[in-house]
């Protein structure tokens, strides 16, 4: 890759849903003693927000694109779930992730 990949047209139909795929393994399976390993992730969760969603090119910095290849996430705090959420994440390591999250962990890479 160039340090200009994500500008070509064709990248997103190749790479977009494998990487937001990769990010929501990364943020709700990758874990430590049950909690995610990400430290931004175990804050929000550990806070009552839920996973909500992952943007492609949200941060298209120069800095954003070595940083997390563009992606952003949206953790979203609902006040009339923060306090479940938080209970159930301190006590069972139970992370709150949107519908949107479930479907990118579901799905499968398409074969070329």
């Amino acid at each position: 890759f160039t340090s200009d990949w994500y500008k070509a047209p064709d990248i997103k139909g190749q790479i977009e849903k494998p990487l937001k795929r990769a990010c929501a393994n990364y943020l709700v399976k990758a874990k430590r003693k049950n909690k995610p390993l990400n430290s931004v992730a175990r804050f929000h969760f550990g806070n009552g927000a839920k996973l909500h969603r992952i943007n492609w090119m949200g941060n298209s910095s120069e800095h954003g694109i070595e940083e997390s290849s563009g992606l952003m996430v949206n953790y979203l705090y609902d006040l009339k779930s923060i306090e479940s959420n938080h209970e159930a994440y301190v006590t069972n390591g139970e992370l709150s992730i949107s519908k949107s999250i479930r479907n990118l962990l579901r799905s499968r890479v398409e074969s070329a």
